[in-house]
């Protein structure tokens, strides 16, 4: 299914919640359901930004907000976004472009990523259907990558590919063309364990 231009996916509405000053953020989805997220359910995410690193094609060129929201662009290819937004460590995306499975419609909005540091999966947790080679290079990255590493579990399954590599960092992602010349083709995490799932 086509997402049509437009639409008006990401909506962020700030109101005080009466039992205090705590911000209450409502967005809405691409069938116009509701969402409420508390500005405090994201602390981990806030101030920093998100790239995915494993296959340097998108990233938040802003800080992640007070309010939880999300906005992954790519400055060399600006068709490519993704919006939604976080709680806790799992971000939903409400509004996406330049994605070709999304496109297709493979996957249907609202899609959701769980984020996980090294330690908070295993061997056991992958797709059924990955190949072991595939998954020895996926837990390569963690066990030689730093820690700004996070694994992206998509609708609740995590899969071996370099693009479920994901990094929370304090640095803007600076774009496909330098991520891939500066993280993937010079980064020893990626280096040394890329081979091992071919």
């Amino acid at each position: 299914m086509k997402l049509k231009q437009g639409l008006a996916a990401l909506t962020l509405a700030a109101g005080i919640n009466c039992g205090g000053t705590e911000i209450q953020n409502h967005y809405y989805g691409p069938n116009g359901e509701e969402y409420e997220v508390n500005s405090g359910d994201c602390d981990e995410f806030k101030g920093k930004y998100l790239w995915a690193n494993g296959d340097c094609i998108i990233g938040t060129v802003e800080p992640i907000g007070q309010g939880c929201e999300v906005r992954m662009v790519d400055p060399d290819r600006p068709q490519r976004l993704l919006e939604g937004f976080m709680q806790g460590n799992r971000f939903t995306i409400l509004n996406a472009s330049g994605f070709r499975k999304i496109d297709e419609g493979q996957y249907t909005l609202p899609i959701v990523y769980q984020f996980l540091k090294k330690g908070e999966f295993s061997r056991e947790d992958f797709y059924q259907q990955d190949r072991n080679a595939e998954i020895d290079s996926f837990m390569c990255y963690f066990d030689q990558g730093d820690n700004e590493l996070r694994a992206g579990v998509i609708n609740g399954k995590l899969y071996s590919g370099s693009e479920a590599v994901f990094r929370l960092t304090n640095r803007p992602y600076p774009g496909e063309r330098i991520c891939a010349k500066t993280e993937l083709n010079h980064a020893d995490w990626y280096v040394n364990c890329h081979e091992r799932g071919r």
